[in-house]
């Protein structure tokens, strides 16, 4: 079985309980795994890098879904303005149909992205497995003896 950097990136992009799932599975496979030696050079010079993208993961997503959110409310916003307009209704009316818009758009974005944290649990950060990482040293066991060499000069 032969890995790209992608799936051996996995070991960090889940949570610790999948984390270890995953780990334990490819023990599971022995002397069968092998890694080109691009990809273990790949791995370890990005393997921070992904670490801090997954740790900024849920702010990631609270950020884009609050872009989301903004967008549509703005055009539902204006869809709710356009109605009061064409059917009289009082401007407070329609400030009351655009607070329940609004309501519902902050509960939605803090309601998911919440939601998003409480299951991701995130574990991990680039300042504490810089030195010492777990994940890497047994990543290295792992893998040790089953990574190619390196290609020559083209």
């Amino acid at each position: 079985m032969v890995f790209d950097t992608n799936a051996l990136f996995d070991a960090y992009r889940l949570n610790s309980t999948n984390r270890r799932e995953f780990l334990d599975t490819l023990k599971l496979f022995g002397d069968r795994l092998w890694v080109p030696h691009q990809v273990m050079e790949e791995f370890l010079s990005r393997r921070l890098r992904v670490i801090h993208e997954c740790a900024q993961a849920v702010k990631k997503l609270r950020d884009d879904l609050s872009k989301e959110a903004a967008t549509a409310f703005n055009k539902a916003k204006a869809a709710v303005e356009d109605f009061g307009k064409r059917r009289g209704l009082s401007q407070d009316a329609v400030k009351d149909m655009i607070g329940l818009l609004d309501t519902a758009r902050q509960l939605t974005t803090s309601g998911v992205a919440d939601k998003a944290a409480e299951l991701y649990e995130f574990d991990l950060t680039a300042r504490d497995n810089r030195l010492n990482d777990p994940i890497l040293e047994e990543i290295d066991s792992i893998f040790r003896g089953r990574i190619g060499p390196p290609l020559p000069d083209m």
